[in-house]
């Protein structure tokens, strides 16, 4: 699904992100998180963070061989520390192992390729009993959303209980999927109509009756990445400052109901 955009503004989205590789490493350094538990099968859910270009990998290869047990979540450390340290439910914590290099089009679908093999594998090792929460920051974002793009029942769609996403370079405003008070632009490689089709399948029958997506797309008002707008200091800033408590408390909310 990914090819349905534009290569080549992605390659000058790749040139900006080189550009400011440093700038996002300084920002982005990532604590190791000890998960809940040591068994994905023996969770409630399994917490998978995807981090953003240049951010610091992980370390402790699980069994799968596509993620971390340990660091690896960049700028949603933060959200991966809440879950590990939650106590209603036990969680697994790990991060996704892809390159999250400036390389993005490669980059971006070596991250697909391994969510979804991680997906599978927990789908068919736990037999579709352990939900999945996924959370990404900027290219990680956009991982997290090409893969939700891409699964079906089949391969584990309906184990993704929820997906926090920030600074989302494809991000569309408008969306039904996107966060209160989430930006009016559209971001520097818009997620094409027929992407926004699938994700908006993403929905959950609420306590009240109400439908409402298994998604969360967070984009600030000046974040270069997701509102395409001109890359400074502010810009950058911006983007690599997203607070995730919000998030954290609807992804909660969403699989304490699942």
């Amino acid at each position: 699904m990914t090819s349905q955009r534009s290569w080549g503004r992605r390659a000058l989205f790749a040139a900006a992100t080189a550009a400011i590789a440093l700038t996002v490493v300084a920002g982005a350094a990532t604590p190791a998180t000890a998960a809940a538990v040591t068994n994905p099968c023996a969770a409630k859910a399994v917490f998978i963070g995807v981090r953003g270009t240049g951010a610091p990998a992980g370390s402790a290869m699980t069994a799968s061989g596509n993620a971390w047990a340990s660091g690896g979540h960049g700028l949603v450390a933060n959200l991966a520390r809440d879950y590990s340290t939650q106590k209603s439910f036990p969680i697994y914590v790990e991060s996704l192992a892809y390159p999250a290099s400036s390389a993005y089009a490669t980059s971006v679908a070596t991250g697909v390729k391994k969510l979804r093999a991680e997906i599978g594998y927990i789908n068919r090792t736990c037999g579709g009993k352990t939900k999945i929460v996924l959370a990404g920051h900027s290219q990680g974002a956009d991982v997290v959303l090409d893969t939700l793009v891409a699964l079906t029942p089949a391969t584990g769609k309906n184990l993704v209980v929820s997906a926090s996403v920030f600074g989302d370079p494809s991000y569309v405003a408008g969306q039904t999927y996107n966060a209160p008070g989430s930006g009016k632009a559209n971001g520097i490689i818009p997620r094409s109509a027929k992407e926004r089709t699938v994700l908006r399948t993403y929905t959950f029958r609420d306590a009240d009756g109400a439908t409402r997506s298994r998604i969360r797309s967070t984009c600030a008002a000046g974040d270069w990445a997701c509102q395409a707008a001109p890359m400074n200091k502010r810009s950058v800033a911006i983007h690599n400052g997203y607070n995730s408590s919000a998030a954290a408390n609807w992804s909660y909310g969403v699989l304490r109901r699942s």
